[in-house]
């Protein structure tokens, strides 16, 4: 794929994070957990359990002089039914550990609009930023992956492995599900165009119902 066409059919990408991230974020970016981890300072077992194995809730993580962050589940990822899915020789340990270290974009709204409203995010209010693609790839391109399918989630089993992730050059599939970012971005200045507060409500996705709450920048 150009990178042209690829900012022509998704000039935007939407991230979606946790309710009251968006002063932090501002500040400090959007990190990866890994970089977070670097970050906060964890090592050994306690950096194991949060970046090489599955997890089922939410994790938040502290450390002195640094506000407080909380690092999302991975409900649609647990290991029994992402060994089904993960390529000859890939450990769920590896590939816990490879995700962790990415930043993911959704590339079109309906995309963004699924996750918001699934059964664990549904009726939760949820920061949503807006990116422009082009600043984004102009500033870093060079760590910028594409991906086919949804690599964090098993509902629907597809094969995946580090070469699901793809430069865009390299990307010939039908269409982009995930536009990734190795490691995170430190600073946000200039690639932002909203970010705004929304919750999906209703009793199952199809039928969930869309609302802004409010604004958070500009």
């Amino acid at each position: 794929m150009r990178t042209e066409n690829l900012i022509a059919r998704y000039p935007v990408l939407y991230h979606m994070a946790e309710e009251g991230s968006w002063p932090s974020i501002q500040q400090y970016g959007l990190l990866s957990t890994s970089e977070l981890l670097s970050r906060y300072g964890y090592s050994g077992d306690a950096r194991e359990e949060i970046e090489c194995k599955w997890r089922r809730k939410k994790v938040i993580v502290e450390r002195p002089g640094l506000p407080t962050v909380t690092i999302r589940d991975q409900i649609p990822m647990c290991p029994v039914s992402l060994k089904g899915c993960l390529e000859p020789g890939i450990t769920t340990y590896a590939w816990y550990r490879l995700i962790n270290g990415r930043i993911f974009f959704w590339p079109t709204w309906k995309d963004l609009t699924i996750l918001l409203s699934a059964n664990a995010y549904r009726n939760q209010p949820h920061v949503v930023i807006a990116i422009d693609t082009r600043s984004l790839l102009e500033k870093h391109g060079e760590r910028v992956t594409l991906s086919g399918i949804n690599s964090g989630s098993t509902y629907r089993p597809e094969m995946r492995g580090p070469g699901t992730f793809k430069p865009i050059s390299d990307f010939d599939g039908p269409w982009v599900k995930e536009v990734v970012v190795e490691r995170g971005i430190p600073s946000l200045n200039g690639l932002v165009k909203s970010a705004e507060t929304w919750i999906a409500r209703g009793v199952e996705y199809r039928s969930a119902t869309f609302e802004k709450l409010g604004t958070l920048w500009p």
